[in-house]
């Protein structure tokens, strides 16, 4: 594994997991793999743990090898160059911690409109400016500061499920 690819930020990873139960998707789309750029084995980490009931896509960016466990771990795994871009489908959350970097100048416009065209809400750092502003342009967002590092809950462009 590419050693700049891994996480081993306490926040990031307190973001992922805390965020995830307290908004409890039904459906997550994991952009660059969190799980596995964590070194996750399971769905857990921090105490806190990802229900199986949850659908969870990866999407890997990295032409990492993807080791067998996360094709348990995952319901689905696509690698980026094979995404459906042209899909209907809908997540509830999608989660973008560090990988706006990991994306093609070319691509990145097209990559978060589609991201938030097909998620309810997106969990990101805000490291990459050029997607902040994107964001603050386009969509609702709130801030989270822990410990002093920035992270956004964007409201995607897709309407809310009807109770």
């Amino acid at each position: 594994m590419n050693l700049n690819t891994i996480i081993t930020n306490d926040n990031d990873i307190y973001v992922y997991f805390k965020l995830i139960e307290q908004l409890q998707p039904a459906s997550i789309l994991d952009v660059g793999m969190f799980l596995q750029r964590i070194g996750a084995v399971s769905r857990q980490a921090m105490s806190c743990e990802i229900p199986n009931n949850i659908y969870l896509e990866g999407i890997e960016l990295f032409g990492e090898n993807i080791l067998p466990i996360y094709h348990k771990i995952y319901n689905k795994i696509t690698r980026l160059p094979d995404f459906s871009f042209a899909d209907d489908n809908i997540y509830d959350m999608a989660v973008c911690i560090h990988v706006s970097e990991w994306l093609h100048p070319d691509d990145r416009l097209f990559f978060w409109k589609y991201i938030t065209s097909h998620a309810r809400v997106i969990i990101s750092d805000t490291s990459d400016t050029e997607f902040v502003n994107y964001i603050i342009t386009n969509c609702n967002a709130e801030a989270i500061n822990i410990d002093g590092e920035q992270y956004a809950i964007i409201y995607g462009n897709v309407p809310q499920p009807k109770e």
